[in-house]
C-alpha cells in the first residue's frame, strides 16, 4: 500500500513537470511574437499617408495603413525587417528584434523621380526632343486674345490647426469632392463673382458681386486675390504669383529644373496629342509637378495640370494647384477655363485667438472670345462644391479687438501702452494715444492723435498729433518708403534694441505738433501735405554748441510745411482702418518731397529759412531664379541749417541687419546737406543651397547686397553749429557689401558684411555677421 502511494506521487510529479514545461513552451512562443503599432506620415508636411503596404520581408504577413495612416501588424515568425511601400514615396525599412513590441511613427519621403510609374522608351528620352520643339513654338502659340472673363472666387477659413488635415481638405477642394463632414471644418469668409471686358490691353471690370463680407475682410482678401490675378501663362519662362517667380515647365531653362517623360499619345476629335509628365528635379525649387497635353500639329498646349511640391521653397503657400484647359480656334489653342486651388497662411487676417489664418482658396475663370456667353454651373461656385446660396447663408451666419518695449541709454528699459479706436466704434474717425515710462530716467512720455476720413469719392484723410518723447536724431518723418513696412517704426523699438543686444543712444527730447492731410489724386498718385511745429532739446551726447565754444543753445525751434507726392504704376493697395498696405509690383515707386521751413536757435536767436528737396526710388525686379531690390535716394538742402536739420545717413551700429540701413556705419557718423545713396540686394531662390545634400532641406535662399552713400556739407553749416564728436562729412563714398542666406526657419536672415571705405577710423567695425528677422507684407 505504501509502495502504491509512492508510485502515484511520482506519477503526479511527472505530470505537473510536463505541464510546466508545456506552459513554458507556450509562453516562450507567445513571447516571440513581434508587434508593431504606429502611424505613417509625410516627412515634410506631417500629413498621414493612407493605403501604405506594410509587410515583413520574406513573409506573407501584411497590412495596410488606414485613412489616418495608422496600422497594427503582428508576426509570430522569425522575420524582423518591416517594409513600408506606397506609390509616390520611397520605400522604407524598419529593423526590429524578434519578440519586440514597438510603437513607431514612420516618415516617408516623396520620390523626385517616379520612373516606375510611367512608360520609358529605351534609348534617348523622346520627351526631351519634343520639349525643344514646343519651346521653339512658344511665341507663336502664346496668342494674345482679347477675352471677356467671368471669375468666381471663394475663400474658406479652416477650423483645423493640424496641417495634414488642411492638406486633405485641399485635395478634396481641388477635386470638387468635399463631403458634408468636410464642409463643417471650413468657414466661408469671402465670395465674389466678377465679369471683365477686355478693352485694348487693359482688363476692365464690368460687374462685381460680393456676398456678405465685412469691409475689413473684403479689403484684405481683395489684396490677396489681386496677387493671384496675374495672367497665368505657362508659355512664359516663369509664373509670377504673390511676388514669387515659379519656373514654368515650358521655360527656356526648363531642363535645368525638370525631368520630362513622354507617357502616351492619344487620338482626339481634333487630332493626335502627346501626354507629357514633368517633375521637379529638386522638390525644394519653385518648380511644378504635373502633366500636359501637346497638340501634335501645332505643338501648342491643350491642357496642363501643375502643382507645387509640398517641399517647395515658399513660406506661406503650403499647396498650390493649377488646371488650364484650351480650345481650338483658327488653328490656335486659346484658353477656355482655369481652375486654381490654394492652401496658405495669411497673417493679415490673424487675430488674437489664432496663431495664424489658414485659408483655402478656390478660383475659377471662364474665358469667352466673343463666341457667346459661358453658362455657369448653378450648383457649384468657383468649383468649390457649394452653391452660391449655401456659401452666402454660411457667411451671413458667420457675421452675427501693444505693448511697446525698448532699451535705451537715457531711459533704461522702457515700457508703454498704445491705444486707438477701431472701425467698430467709428468707421471714418479715429483717436489714439500712448503712454510710456522709463525705469532709469523715471519720466513719462506720451502722445495723442486723431484722424478723420472725409466722405469723398477718393481717399482723403486729415489728422493731427502731438508727442512729448525721446526720439532718434536721424528720424525723418518724410521718409515714407522707410515706413511703408508696418513693422518698421523708424525709431528705436524692441527689434532695434533688445533683439540687437544694444542700447539706443542717439536720442533727444522733443515736443512736436503735426497736422497733415493725405489724398489720392489718381489711382497711381498720392499727395501728403504736412505742417510741423517742433522743439528739440539738447542732450549730453548731442549738445547744441556754437563754434566759439561759448554759446550753447538749450533748444531748436522749427516750423515747416512739406508737400510729398507718391507715384506708382499699376500698384494695388488695401486700406485698413487708417492704414494702407501696398502690394509690391515690379514697377518702381517714386517719392518726391519739397519742404520749406524756418528755425530758431535758443530763445533769442533770429529766425532763419531753409528749403529741402528729396527724391527716392524703390523697385523690386524679378527674374526666373530670384529677385533684385534697390532703393535710390538723393536730396539737397538750401540755406544754412544746424546739424539736427541736416541729412543724417542711417547707420545701424548694432548686431542686426536692416535692408535700408548701413550695417557697419556708426549712428550719426555721416551728415550732409547734399547727398545720394544706393542700397541694393540680390536674392536667389536656392540655386546653390538647394543642390547641397541635407542643407537643401532648410529651404535656404542666397542673398548678396551692396550699399553706397556719398554727400557733402557746406562750411557755413559747420560755422553755425559744431557737429557731434562722432560725426563727420564724407571724404570719399562710403560703401559696404554683404553675402549670406535668408529664409532660415522662414523668417531669419544671416549675412556677413564687410566695410570697404574709411576703415581707418577709431571704434569702427570692419566686418560683422548680422542676424535679422525678415517679415514681408
Amino acid at each position: 500500500m505504501v509502495l502504491r502511494t509512492s508510485y502515484c506521487l511520482v506519477i503526479k510529479k511527472h505530470i505537473v513537470f510536463l505541464c510546466v514545461l508545456f506552459l513554458s513552451a507556450l509562453m516562450q512562443v507567445a513571447a516571440q511574437e513581434t508587434v508593431v503599432v504606429g502611424q505613417v506620415i509625410d516627412k515634410y508636411d506631417k500629413s498621414p499617408i493612407a493605403s501604405v503596404d506594410i509587410y515583413f520581408k520574406d513573409s506573407n504577413v501584411a497590412v495596410q495603413s488606414n485613412d489616418e495612416g495608422y496600422f497594427l501588424i503582428r508576426n509570430k515568425g522569425s522575420e524582423t525587417t518591416l517594409i513600408f511601400t506606397v506609390i509616390g514615396y520611397k520605400p522604407y525599412e524598419l529593423k526590429l528584434k524578434r519578440g519586440e513590441n514597438v510603437g513607431a511613427q514612420i516618415e516617408l519621403e516623396e520620390k523626385t523621380n517616379i520612373l516606375g510609374e510611367i512608360l520609358i522608351i529605351p534609348g534617348v528620352n523622346p520627351a526631351i526632343d519634343l520639349m525643344k520643339k514646343v519651346r521653339q513654338k512658344r511665341r507663336q502659340n502664346d496668342v494674345k486674345v482679347l477675352f471677356s472673363t467671368i471669375d468666381q472666387s471663394v475663400v474658406f477659413l479652416s477650423k483645423n490647426d493640424a496641417r495634414w488635415q488642411n492638406n486633405k481638405l485641399f485635395e478634396q477642394l481641388k477635386s470638387g469632392n468635399l463631403s458634408e463632414n468636410d464642409s463643417v471644418l471650413m468657414v466661408p469668409i469671402y465670395m465674389v463673382e466678377s465679369e471683365y471686358d477686355a478693352k485694348g490691353l487693359v482688363k476692365r471690370q464690368k460687374n462685381k458681386k460680393t456676398y456678405n463680407t465685412d469691409e475689413t475682410t473684403e479689403n484684405l482678401v481683395d489684396k490677396l486675390l489681386d496677387g493671384m490675378d496675374n495672367r497665368i501663362s505657362f508659355y512664359d519662362n516663369s509664373v509670377n504669383l504673390l511676388g514669387k517667380n515659379m519656373i514654368s515647365p515650358l521655360a527656356g531653362i526648363g531642363s535645368t529644373f525638370y525631368r520630362y517623360y513622354l507617357t502616351d499619345s492619344i487620338l482626339t476629335p481634333t487630332g493626335k496629342q502627346y501626354d507629357i509628365h514633368f517633375y521637379s528635379r529638386n522638390p525644394k525649387s519653385l518648380a511644378f509637378n504635373g502633366s500636359m497635353y501637346i497638340d501634335s500639329a501645332t505643338l501648342a498646349l491643350t491642357y496642363i495640370s501643375a502643382s507645387l511640391p509640398k517641399q517647395a521653397n515658399l513660406n506661406f503657400i503650403h499647396n498650390l494647384s493649377f488646371v488650364q484647359k484650351f480650345r481650338p480656334v483658327s488653328n490656335y489653342w486659346i484658353p477656355d477655363n482655369q481652375q486654381s486651388t490654394w492652401y496658405m497662411t495669411y497673417d493679415l487676417l490673424k487675430n488674437n485667438a489664432r496663431a495664424s489664418s489658414e485659408l483655402l482658396v478656390s478660383r475659377n475663370t471662364s474665358y469667352s472670345g466673343g463666341e457667346g456667353d459661358i453658362v455657369l454651373q448653378t450648383d457649384s461656385f468657383a468649383g468649390s462644391a457649394f452653391s452660391d446660396k449655401e456659401i452666402n447663408t454660411r457667411m451671413v451666419a458667420l457675421q452675427q479687438s501693444a505693448t511697446i518695449l525698448r532699451l535705451t541709454e537715457e531711459e533704461g528699459l522702457r515700457m508703454g501702452l498704445n491705444m486707438r479706436t477701431n472701425e467698430d466704434l467709428w468707421k471714418n474717425f479715429m483717436i489714439g494715444g500712448y503712454g510710456a515710462f522709463g525705469f532709469s530716467d523715471k519720466k513719462w512720455k506720451y502722445g495723442a492723435e486723431m484722424q478723420w476720413k472725409l466722405p469723398t469719392v477718393s481717399r482723403f484723410i486729415v489728422g493731427a498729433k502731438y508727442i512729448s518723447d525721446l526720439r532718434r536724431t536721424d528720424y525723418d518723418y518724410t521718409d515714407f518708403i522707410w515706413r511703408e513696412n508696418p513693422l518698421i517704426l523708424g525709431d528705436y523699438d524692441i527689434s532695434s534694441t533688445l533683439f540687437s543686444l544694444k542700447k539706443g543712444i542717439s536720442l533727444n527730447k522733443i515736443d512736436e505738433f503735426t497736422a497733415f492731410a493725405t489724398k489720392d489724386l489718381t489711382p497711381d498718385i498720392e499727395a501728403y501735405l504736412i505742417y510741423q511745429n517742433k522743439k528739440t532739446y539738447r542732450s549730453e551726447i548731442f549738445p547744441f554748441i556754437a563754434p566759439d565754444d561759448e554759446t550753447e543753445y538749450e533748444t531748436i525751434r522749427q516750423q515747416s510745411v512739406s508737400l510729398t507726392g507718391r507715384f506708382s504704376f499699376n500698384e494695388r493697395s488695401v486700406n485698413g482702418h487708417f492704414q494702407r498696405f501696398y502690394q509690391k509690383t515690379q514697377n518702381p515707386v517714386i517719392y518726391g518731397t519739397v519742404e520749406m521751413g524756418n528755425y530758431q536757435l535758443g530763445m533769442n536767436d533770429n529766425t532763419r529759412n531753409y528749403l529741402r528737396l528729396v527724391t527716392s526710388i524703390q523697385q523690386t525686379g524679378r527674374f526666373s531664379v530670384g529677385e533684385w531690390r534697390y532703393l535710390l535716394e538723393g536730396g539737397k538742402i538750401f540755406g544754412t541749417v544746424p546739424y539736427p536739420l541736416l541729412k543724417n545717413i542711417k547707420g545701424k551700429s548694432g548686431s542686426a541687419y536692416n535692408r535700408y540701413q548701413f550695417t557697419l556705419m556708426q549712428t550719426n557718423e555721416y551728415m550732409a546737406d547734399t547727398w545720394a545713396s544706393l542700397q541694393s540686394e540680390l536674392i536667389t531662390y536656392g540655386i546653390l543651397f538647394n543642390n547641397i545634400p541635407l542643407i537643401k532641406r532648410l529651404n535656404l535662399r542666397e542673398i548678396a547686397g551692396f550699399k553706397i552713400a556719398y554727400g557733402s556739407q557746406s562750411d557755413k553749416n559747420i560755422q553755425l553749429m559744431k557737429l557731434p564728436e562722432t560725426t563727420s562729412g564724407f571724404n570719399k563714398p562710403y560703401s559696404e557689401f554683404s553675402v549670406g542666406f535668408t529664409n532660415l526657419f522662414g523668417i531669419i536672415s544671416v549675412q556677413y558684411t564687410r566695410r570697404l571705405t574709411d576703415t581707418y577710423k577709431p571704434n569702427i567695425r570692419k566686418s560683422a555677421v548680422g542676424i535679422s528677422l525678415v517679415l514681408s507684407f
